[in-house]
């Protein structure tokens, strides 16, 4: 990002540029804002930085509008359960980053910009909203562990596979797993409902 000069700015015109993503609230605006959210510094003064990530959070903290809009795209995609709530078969197997990974780092990523969390680690978010009692201990229990198989089972497909596609092959899952990984759905489907009725968006 360091040679694209629209993420190359000064400290006063990142300021302008933060201010101007949250009014726009287009989907163009929401993915930028949830790059810069996840931003690190990680080279040169790092202080300045953190300012800037305050900054957004302050004007998203209220931003009932903008924080709808920017939740939305975590509700995008289906969660891969059939109507009796199983797993979805098919020969192309599950997209299990749209799926499960995207809904649950993408909806804490929102709960964490209106909360004021600084963190950019999901997980560390994830301990931070059960501190301030925003999640329950078991929503954040279940949410953690299911994150953690959802990127355990894309990057040993990805391993076996030798490409990085998202595709996750059920019949390769033992019973055991396909157990856990019905769980695991059904725990970002809930999240997913969550979601929708704390942010009152509509799928």
């Amino acid at each position: 990002m360091v040679n694209n000069p629209e993420w190359v700015k000064s400290q006063l015109d990142w300021k302008k540029c933060l201010q101007q993503w949250a009014k726009e609230s287009s989907s163009s605006s929401v993915m930028k804002l949830a790059i810069f959210s996840d931003a690190q510094a990680i080279a040169g003064n790092k202080s300045l930085l953190e300012p800037l990530k305050r900054q957004l959070h302050t004007l998203m903290h209220n931003n009932g509008l903008g924080l709808m809009e920017f939740a939305r795209p975590a509700l995008g995609f289906a969660v891969p359960l059939t109507f009796f709530g199983q797993v979805k078969q098919s020969k192309q197997g599950i997209d299990i980053k749209q799926g499960g990974i995207f809904p649950i780092v993408h909806g804490i990523r929102t709960l964490a910009l209106e909360h004021q969390i600084l963190a950019s680690n999901t997980f560390e978010r994830i301990e931070q909203l059960q501190k301030q009692n925003i999640l329950e201990s078991l929503t954040a229990d279940n949410l953690s562990e299911a994150l953690k198989l959802f990127i355990k089972w894309r990057l040993s497909q990805q391993l076996t596979c030798q490409h990085s596609h998202n595709q996750l092959d059920v019949q390769s899952l033992n019973r055991s797993e396909r157990d856990l990984l019905r769980h695991s759905l059904h725990v970002v489907k809930k999240f997913k409902q969550w979601l929708g009725y704390h942010y009152q968006i509509r799928e």
